[in-house]
């Protein structure tokens, strides 16, 4: 399902990948950029071990580019769709606010070092990964539009409480909800 899907990406995305990042990092700043250079190079080359062979055989009919534009035409039509669209969009855009500015808040408000720091990114992943692992009973409970209505005002919540605190442990609450909140909004769209 979607929600063990997006628990597996937030394990690595979250929990592994930035801590190994920063102990490499240590040890030299390229180092990081390389290895995931060379993971994508990876990933391409073991790519087409993985598709089966009616993947491969199958060749288009059409461009790439009129493919594009009856996607285009067709996204356009669809008016649920695209206020899905908008609404993910807003919400995006809202939480890269956020997180451009979360380092400042982190030091300067929460006054957190870079281990807090990591800490308080770490306490966001574990609502991320429950709410992947609830998602789906969440969405069975409410439907589609219902989970996203509430993820909307749990994200908010969390914003909201984030700027009202001081304390890092209640910031990290507060940013775990909002994770979570992100997460089910996603596996529900």
């Amino acid at each position: 399902t979607n929600g063990r899907v997006s628990a597996v990406q937030t394990a690595g995305t979250q929990f592994a990948g930035p801590g190994l990042g920063g102990i490499v990092f240590s040890v030299a700043a390229s180092l990081p950029f390389f290895g995931d250079a060379v993971s994508f190079v990876l990933s391409a080359l073991l790519l087409p071990r993985t598709l089966p062979d009616v993947a491969r055989a199958e060749r288009p009919s059409t461009t790439m580019t009129a493919d594009i534009r009856s996607g285009l035409r067709w996204f356009a039509g669809n008016r649920t769709l695209r206020a899905l669209a908008e609404l993910v969009a807003s919400f995006a855009f809202c939480q890269a606010m956020v997180l451009a500015v979360l380092v400042l808040y982190a030091t300067q408000v929460l006054h957190l070092g870079a281990t807090g720091y990591g800490l308080l990114l770490a306490g966001a992943a574990v609502g991320d990964v429950a709410a992947s692992l609830l998602a789906q009973r969440i969405h069975r409970l409410l439907g589609g539009y219902g989970t996203i209505v509430v993820a909307g005002a749990a994200a908010a919540a969390g914003y909201l409480c984030l700027s009202l605190v001081d304390n890092p442990y209640v910031a990290g609450l507060a940013l775990a909800l909002e994770a979570a909140a992100s997460t089910l909004g996603n596996v529900a769209t």
